[in-house]
């Protein structure tokens, strides 16, 4: 299904990023968006936070809670579908007016079916990390946790734990680099342009291939941002969430143009 927006998502179609330090430039944009659109940007962090919390606190309430950090790892894969709102709000401040509580909550997107075959592949993607993680857990530790202090203590202090969380934190980064990859910016591409998840995709992992420096960074910011958000108990993703979206958005912006569609 690509279409006449497909062809500035080719190689040819990429602008030069300015420098490595690119990411941290489109960082500052987003600070300046934050600042121009606070409420719903506020009100978007808060609510992915509540998202999270009532994630976590069924798991909790089911005896589950050894279980929170594979669903930390499955949470931040999902993290660009979730973005979908944060990019009509970076959208509106490029027109140069404020975002609509509607508009942000029902974002309007270029190609629509194909973000939602593009959710399949993630939701497929936490799938596999789940199996993972499991499997992992259950060749290092035969018995159940009940507790998420109880896993703790054994993945902290204990050899086998230690190599658990070493082959897990190995497997866990070729997947969430992966995962990065196909989705730096096909989603915002989806979002701007007509053309299929494919095509997006596939932008996407070419420009991480022809700036990999600066890709490299902008991976390790966000990493960064997910371990920041996670130590304050989700409570950063409120400033953190919104920041890397809109980020998102400028680095896809900087890299393609934008169609304005």
């Amino acid at each position: 299904m690509a279409q006449a927006g497909a062809a500035g998502t080719s190689s040819s179609g990429q602008k030069a990023l300015r420098s490595t330090d690119s990411p941290w430039d489109w960082l500052g944009e987003a600070v300046g968006i934050y600042r121009r659109q606070f409420l719903i940007s506020l009100g978007y962090g808060l609510l992915f936070v509540a998202i999270g919390y009532g994630l976590f606190g069924v798991l909790a309430a089911s005896g589950l809670a050894s279980v929170i950090p594979i669903a930390i790892g499955a949470f931040a894969l999902v993290g660009p579908l979730m973005a979908t709102g944060l990019y009509a709000v970076a959208r509106a401040d490029d027109e140069g007016r404020r975002a609509t509580i509607r508009e942000t909550l029902l974002p309007r997107a270029a190609s629509p079916t194909q973000i939602a075959y593009l959710g399949v592949i993630l939701l497929v993607a936490v799938l596999f990390w789940t199996i993972i993680a499991a499997a992992l857990f259950a060749i290092f530790h035969a018995s159940g946790l009940s507790s998420l202090s109880e896993f703790a203590a054994f993945a902290l202090t204990t050899p086998r734990g230690i190599a658990m969380l070493a082959i897990g934190s190995i497997l866990g980064g070729l997947m969430a680099f992966g995962i990065f990859a196909m989705t730096a910016f096909s989603i915002p591409m989806l979002m701007d342009r007509h053309v299929d998840f494919a095509t997006a995709i596939g932008a996407s992992i070419e420009a991480v291939k022809r700036h990999p420096r600066t890709m490299l960074l902008w991976a390790w910011l966000i990493a960064l941002s997910l371990f920041v958000g996670a130590a304050t108990f989700l409570l950063g993703f409120a400033v953190l969430f919104p920041l890397l979206g809109y980020a998102t958005w400028v680095g896809y912006r900087s890299t393609f143009g934008s169609t304005g569609q």
